[in-house]
């Protein structure tokens, strides 16, 4: 029999501990991974919430006790979970931020109308706004403040403001975002004067030119330049035409408020209508220059010499505030015709009765018929002159109203590059 090696195997004593070693070695390594990215994402989410808070933040409003100014800030953190604006996609969360400023541009508004001291505040405001005005009176007064409720709402994204009067039972209520509606209504009645003042100064612009006019036209010899504009339907058609309702209002409901027992204005009125419009007639009528004619039935005296100064002085503000006017009827959308034909209007005033100015309907307007300081006598005379173009209207009137003397108007043409 031949011999045979046996073949002995022999295991590792140590096999099981280096395979246990190397499981958990892998083990380890997933979970410190996952405890990692647990860490990376909790650092991430915390600076997520912090940047909410500081977002969410309304700071110290003006005017508000601490109570109130508290009751807002909790109503706004109240919104929105933290942990779920965490969770939030980008796109979502930078939504939300926007919401939270605009209700912040709210309270800011909230503020400033809390500012307007309640012995200037206009008469309309309060009426128009009640339930506005209801809160904001409340909120004057830390002790009044404690009927108002104040919260968040998760569902439309805002702070509720809300007070009950206890007498009448009526329910007031306003949000943050509600504000930025109120913000050209609820205002000190300073405000709406103000507004009444401009428009009023405005038109008076428009007549003075007018007014020297007839100071030096044969036309209202002895006569009171401005009571004859004044008495004529195209002076009334004009100021009808800058009366908004906006503005009836105003005067109606601040300026004659006792004398109307402080009603409502009513467009539909014609009394309302009335009492508006000869209220503005003579605002205007005061703000427009008061001067004599310079000519007399017993003598032959001429205006004073009309230079390229003096003639501009005088028309050349009518022709920008005219220009202007026209470029803003209907909200600045009228046909280029409307235009002309308002442009044409005006104009007939500027140059009195014996002209005629009509609208063509194309690029210019067409001035005809009519005796100016070049011409002897009346005659029949086609001047046309572009819409759009300051100077060129000057040009027109210059020679139905400049100088007599030609090396003058030539001076003044000169100066229009015509």
């Amino acid at each position: 029999m031949s011999y045979r090696n046996p073949k002995i195997s022999q295991q590792d004593p140590l096999a099981f501990t280096k395979g246990f070693q190397a499981a958990f070695g892998q083990t380890m390594s997933a979970f410190k991974q996952v405890t990692d990215e647990i860490k990376k994402q909790k650092e991430k989410d915390d600076l997520l919430q912090a940047e909410l808070l500081k977002f969410q933040n309304i700071g110290s409003l003006e005017g508000t006790s601490k109570k109130v100014n508290d009751a807002i800030q909790d109503s706004v953190e109240s919104l929105i979970n933290p942990m779920a604006f965490s969770f939030m996609k980008p796109v979502a969360r930078q939504r939300y931020l926007q919401e939270v400023a605009d209700i912040k541009t709210g309270l800011g508004l909230l503020t400033k109308f809390m500012a307007i001291p309640p012995s200037e505040l206009s008469n309309r405001s309060m009426k128009n706004n009640k339930d506005l005005h209801a809160i904001l009176h409340q909120l004057s007064s830390e002790e009044r403040a404690k009927d108002v409720v104040i919260s968040g709402d998760p569902d439309s994204l805002d702070v509720m403001f809300t007070y009950t009067d206890p007498k009448s039972g009526r329910v007031s209520k306003v949000s943050a975002r509600d504000m930025n509606k109120y913000a050209n209504t609820y205002v000190s009645v300073k405000g709406d004067l103000e507004v009444l003042d401009k428009v009023s100064t405005s038109v008076a612009a428009v007549f003075n030119p007018i007014v020297g006019a007839y100071a030096s036209s044969d036309k209202y010899i002895d006569k009171n330049p401005r009571e004859e504009l004044f008495n004529q339907e195209s002076t009334d058609a004009t100021i009808r035409g800058y009366l908004t309702d906006e503005i009836r209002a105003t005067i109606f409901e601040e300026e004659l408020a006792e004398q109307t027992r402080y009603a409502d204005f009513d467009p539909s009125n014609q009394v309302h209508m009335k009492l508006t419009f000869d209220y503005f007639k003579n605002e205007v009528y005061n703000k427009v220059k008061d001067v004599d004619n310079i000519k007399t039935k017993d003598t032959e005296t001429n205006p004073p010499e009309q230079t390229e100064k003096t003639f501009l002085e005088t028309y050349r503000p009518f022709v920008q505030n005219l220009l202007k006017k026209a470029s803003v009827l209907s909200g600045g959308k009228a046909s280029r015709k409307a235009q002309q034909e308002y442009i044409a209007k005006q104009l007939n005033v500027v140059l009195g009765g014996s002209f005629k100015v009509t609208a063509d309907g194309d690029n210019g307007i067409t001035t005809i018929t009519g005796a100016g300081p070049s011409f002897g006598d009346t005659v029949d005379s086609k001047t046309t002159f572009s819409l759009r173009n300051e100077n060129s209207i000057l040009g027109m009137i210059l020679k139905f109203k400049g100088p007599k003397e030609g090396g003058k108007r030539t001076e003044i043409l000169r100066s229009l590059n015509l």
